[in-house]
């Protein structure tokens, strides 16, 4: 119940869209494509990352692309573009599809850690795994944080 008034006390004129080429979008463009988005937009920012990793290594930085920071920051920034962009593509309950992209996104973390158990070598992998996962829900959770209080002010 508490949710369901958190979620219609959000303005219906609110819209993360407003000042985007998104928000002159009709309605049912942007809910067809609010869930493809956020993952196309999420791969992107992922593998853009990834790139600017390897073209660093032209300049001599001496980063590896598999470095354990370099993927636990990877995987933080798929998380928050996941939910920002799928919050920003739906035209209206933006909170609450943030938290549902949220959901959606501990849920494919949830599948990827019984294949970590499966195929990690070791404690350390598996432990490494984790830290990716919690990186994608924490970014995401910070994400939704941050588009009630937008939609707030």
């Amino acid at each position: 119940m508490e949710l369901h008034n958190t979620l219609s006390d959000t303005h219906e004129s609110m819209d993360l869209a407003e000042g985007t080429f998104v928000y002159s979008w009709s309605k049912g463009l942007r809910w067809a494509l609010f869930l493809p988005g956020a993952v196309v937009c999420s791969w992107l920012a992922y593998i853009a990352y990834k790139l600017i990793i390897i073209i660093s290594n032209w300049f001599y930085a001496y980063v590896q692309p598999t470095d354990w920071w370099v993927e636990l920051v990877a995987s933080a920034i798929l998380g928050g573009v996941f939910v920002y962009v799928g919050s920003l593509v739906a035209p209206k309950q933006q909170f609450g599809i943030s938290i549902i992209l949220l959901i959606i996104a501990a849920m494919i973390s949830g599948v990827s850690v019984l294949g970590l158990i499966y195929y990690a070598d070791s404690w350390l992998g598996l432990l490494r795994g984790l830290s990716y996962v919690g990186a994608v829900l924490l970014s995401a959770g910070l994400v939704v944080f941050h588009i009630k209080e937008e939609l707030e002010t």
